[in-house]
């Protein structure tokens, strides 16, 4: 079996990025952060669908010289299993690529958003499993398995002998602080380590430090990959712990809400009280959300909860301020016709006095009907303002 054979054309924006391994040694997956709680902004899904595209026109090449090499071993079968695996990660993450350029195109950036964060095993993170590419139960996110396509090459280059072991160095030392760095993203924030992530990189910072070792830089190399591979598979079994920053802003934005809700209800009921056809808008009590979770996963969907309680308080808010407010106007409106009227004649008529009782009556009402006193304000307006200026004493 060839790769060449398996790979399905690559999305159109990798066209001109199908490079093999260069100089700075082989493709390294894109990082493709996602803010947790909000959708990703247009200018950073163009640099991730660029990036994007210029990792899988690279890893593809680099799969396809995979596996050539392997074809020319007396043992081809071997490495079948390996290449496979390969062949398929770079074939899903290159569908979610077309996806997301469809999504980029239509300027859907909520459905990019959830492509990016949502598992690869369903088309928008919706939970639905289409047939793939992906072996069955792989829950990981395109930036997960991006980083899985990134350890599975480095072993089979390592299998292959293929590792560009001839370069500089400095260069493959830079390599081994990328796994290292991979590695802890993969690990997450939490209080353990079980993968021995930062006695790995406290083992290629002696070897930066001496300088020398090609057969120490051989076998830490392996370490890392093995260890890369190994936060993969518990990556892809269970979830992941959210760091604690995150939790602690999620907490406080929590807390803030709480505080809100209490306003925003407040605020309703008094508008209830106040005017006679009152907005009933729907509240979400952030309490019922309950408490804020552990994991990483766990924690984006919290944080997108979140966001929608704020959106429901803020449309709440606005419903009911707009009554309480044209209430609050109509009331100074009037008492500043009252002054304007006794300034020019008192209760000069009895036109006059019967608007300004109705009026007044009209404010004072509980609940208030606001079409009614815009009538009678307005009806008092116009009286006052045909009013004729009083003349001051000893004036023609």
């Amino acid at each position: 079996m060839t790769a060449s054979n398996s790979f399905r054309p690559a999305p159109r924006e990798q066209a001109d990025d199908r490079r093999s391994a260069g100089p700075e040694g082989p493709a390294v997956a894109p990082s493709l952060a996602v803010p947790p709680d909000r959708p990703v902004s247009l200018a950073v899904l163009l640099d991730h669908v660029r990036e994007l595209g210029g990792w899988l026109g690279r890893r593809r090449a680099e799969l396809e010289d995979l596996d050539a090499t392997a074809l020319r071993t007396g043992s081809p079968d071997s490495y079948s299993d390996d290449l496979v695996l390969a062949m398929a990660l770079w074939q899903a993450c290159s569908d979610r690529a077309d996806e997301l350029l469809t999504a980029r195109d239509g300027g859907d950036l909520e459905r990019a958003t959830r492509l990016l964060r949502g598992p690869m095993d369903s088309p928008d993170g919706a939970g639905r499993v289409p047939p793939g590419p992906l072996p069955p139960g792989l829950h990981l996110s395109l930036a997960d398995v991006c980083r899985l396509s990134d350890a599975l090459a480095t072993h089979l280059r390592i299998r292959l002998d293929r590792d560009p072991d001839a370069r500089p160095f400095a260069v493959r030392l830079q390599m081994l602080r990328r796994s290292v760095q991979r590695c802890r993203e993969l690990a997450g924030d939490g209080p353990s380590d079980p993968a021995g992530v930062e006695a790995l990189a406290a083992r290629v910072e002696e070897l930066a430090r001496t300088g020398h070792g090609d057969a120490c830089l051989a076998v830490l190399r392996t370490d890392l990959v093995r260890a890369e591979t190994d936060l993969l598979a518990t990556a892809a079994d269970g979830p992941r712990p959210a760091a604690p920053a995150d939790r602690e802003r999620a907490s406080g934005e929590l807390d803030r809400l709480g505080r809100r809700f209490v306003q925003v209800r407040e605020l309703v009921d008094r508008c209830a009280r106040a005017v006679v056809v009152a907005p009933r808008p729907a509240l979400v009590d952030p309490a019922a959300l309950g408490p804020v979770p552990t994991d990483r996963g766990g924690l984006e969907s919290f944080l997108e909860r979140l966001a929608e309680v704020r959106r429901v308080l803020d449309r709440a808010q606005r419903l009911c301020s707009v009554p309480l407010a044209e209430l609050a106007e109509l009331q100074e409106l009037f008492e500043t016709c009252r002054t304007a009227a006794a300034d020019r004649c008192g209760d000069c008529s009895q036109e006059l006095r019967t608007a300004a009782l109705l009026a007044r009556s009209a404010l004072a009402a509980e609940p208030c009907d606001l079409d009614t006193a815009r009538s009678q304000v307005r009806h008092y307006v116009e009286l006052v303002r045909s009013l004729p200026n009083r003349q001051e004493p000893g004036h023609d």
